[in-house]
């Protein structure tokens, strides 16, 4: 059975799990269809900078920053049908302004599943017991800590390395076979084949460069789980804008407010009401941008300059 199918299987399940809960009712603002972007006014290089430093996480397994490289292909589950349907469109259509890759076909095999429950905190229990998967990489001894709901919209990112040939494994350990390694000073007849067995490892083709090794972070899968309770009378608009941050972007959401606007704010608790945006702001768009212009294969440091550097050149176009 492939990956794929695996987590096709799991993403149904999610949905099982959140239809079983209590049924919520819809959002208000359910049927908005038109798109909107809040405006920002000039921000110095320096808040632009800190923003990216403070919103950026880098991948368990290399420390880069990671990407869709496959067609998103969102999957909601909770609301009633045009309130799914709508956070995944909305997802998609997003991800098409900011220049990621999107599935065209509604019927794809889903990556992204974002569950509305009521129960949110028994959904992720579920997971921990029978999808492990699904939490990402991680230090086992934190697995408690992760598999914890403490926020009203939270998500879990299962990422991919992909080498400089183009070959791909998913960073998650049970799924990985090891590396046998030639032992060169092993003597010829030796008991072990002259091989040490690397149960973890993995072979990916590197370059020795200053300016990087040649590998890349993919995002893989990633589920957000949504506390029903914590979001009653929200707008599925500015809702739906702040699933879309994160899933497209490996995103730590803190819980101060943000010093520039940005719909990171929207579930800030010591954030008032006017600086949450009613919609996705243009310093969140110019962000995802610059994440879905950035050389992969490059330096952290280099991959947030240039994340830095293509937002500049966006927002000074305004």
């Amino acid at each position: 059975m492939t990956r794929y199918l695996v987590l096709a299987r799991m993403a149904a399940l999610l949905a099982a799990s959140a239809l079983r809960a209590e049924a919520p009712h819809p959002a208000s603002g359910t049927s908005q269809e038109s798109v909107t972007v809040t405006a920002t006014g000039p921000l110095s290089d320096k808040a632009i900078a800190a923003f990216v430093q403070s919103h950026v996480t880098p991948s368990q397994r290399l420390g880069k920053i990671a990407r869709w490289r496959n067609g998103v292909c969102p999957v909601t589950a909770g609301l009633p049908p045009e309130g799914n349907l709508y956070v995944s469109r909305r997802i998609k259509a997003i991800a098409t302004m900011v220049g990621a890759p999107v599935e065209a076909e509604e019927a794809c095999k889903s990556n992204i599943g974002i569950v509305f429950t009521t129960k949110p905190q028994a959904l992720l229990d579920d997971i921990r017991t029978r999808h492990p998967f699904l939490l990402g990489e991680h230090d086992p001894s934190q697995t408690a800590r992760l598999a914890t709901i403490n926020r009203p919209v939270q998500a879990w990112y299962v990422t991919e390395t992909e080498d400089m040939n183009g070959a791909r494994s998913v960073d998650y350990e049970p799924q990985n076979n090891g590396v046998d390694l030639l032992d060169p000073l092993c003597q010829v007849g030796a008991s072990n084949g002259c091989f040490t067995h690397l149960p973890y490892a993995r072979e990916s083709r590197v370059e020795a460069s200053r300016l990087g090794d040649g590998l890349s972070s993919n995002l893989f899968h990633v589920t957000v789980v949504v506390d029903w309770n914590a979001v009653q009378g929200a707008e599925i608009g500015p809702l739906a804008d702040y699933i879309a941050l994160l899933a497209l972007s490996e995103a730590v959401l803190a819980d101060g407010c943000q010093e520039v606007p940005s719909i990171a704010n929207l579930m800030a608790p010591d954030c008032d009401a006017a600086r949450k945006p009613a919609a996705i702001t243009d310093l969140d768009l110019a962000y995802l941008r610059g994440l879905y212009r950035m050389e992969t294969a490059g330096t952290l440091v280099e991959q947030r300059s240039q994340i830095v550097y293509q937002m500049k050149k966006a927002l000074d176009r305004h």
